[in-house]
């Protein structure tokens, strides 16, 4: 159906949104990764676990 597509877009793009926001952890989570000297491929994986974390907690 058109709308839910529309109702599932609109989120997405609001949750995106949402993630610029001040908070969530992200000064914490650059000064972990500095202090650590992790990899590229860390980060990114810290972002997908903490992502997912993030968001089955709100739903």
């Amino acid at each position: 159906m058109p709308s839910d597509l529309m109702l599932y877009s609109g989120a997405i793009i609001l949750g995106a949104l949402h993630a610029f926001e001040p908070g969530h952890g992200k000064t914490l989570i650059a000064a972990y990764m500095i202090g650590t000297k992790g990899r590229a491929v860390d980060g990114i994986l810290l972002g997908l676990i903490v992502t997912f974390t993030h968001t089955f907690s709100v739903i």
